[in-house]
């Protein structure tokens, strides 16, 4: 599959920064975050500062 290995990833801050800008609330992303990565679409780091698609 093209682009298979490829490492595609963003940081948390601005995720954060541009879900609110589109009017959700940082509660709503919060849940957003734990829902996609309990669905293993991505995987947060340690320190929650980058996310990454899986």
């Amino acid at each position: 599959m093209a682009g298979e290995g490829s490492v595609r990833s963003v940081r948390m801050a601005e995720a954060e920064q541009r879900c609110v800008s589109r009017g959700f609330t940082p509660a709503q992303f919060q849940a957003a975050l734990d829902e996609y990565e309990e669905l293993n679409v991505w995987q947060i780091n340690q320190a929650r500062s980058r996310i990454t698609f899986v």
